[in-house]
């Protein structure tokens, strides 16, 4: 299935319960990497109106890309985030004897 064509396989009711990484997969298509960048911001009047806060309210910007297996870039979004519904979570682990590694980190 060509990347252009993924979009079309979506369902508003899937849209709603089921997340782009999985609708995103079973409409055929390869995620093989994810970067995801998480910024602070406030809420500009349009953001306020749809999360139904006030104008500089605090939020969560999160922007998104997702990449195919040329790592070519084929889905993007900009994610916000109500700050008082938001908690952002990881988790890391390291096999024994070996430093935690982060993409962009030497392994140790």
């Amino acid at each position: 299935m060509a990347q252009a064509e993924v979009g079309g396989a979506f369902r508003r009711e899937d849209l709603a319960s089921v997340s782009m990484i999985d609708l995103v997969q079973r409409a055929g298509a390869t995620v093989e990497q994810v970067e995801q960048v998480l910024t602070a911001t406030l809420a500009d009047e349009t953001a306020a109106q749809h999360l139904a806060i006030p104008i500089g309210a605090p939020l969560m910007r999160v922007n998104r890309l997702f990449f195919n297996a040329a790592m070519v870039p084929f889905y993007a979004a900009e994610i916000l985030y109500r700050a008082d519904r938001y908690e952002y979570r990881i988790s890391l682990r390291r096999d024994a004897g070996k430093s935690f590694h982060l993409d962009g980190t030497p392994q140790g």
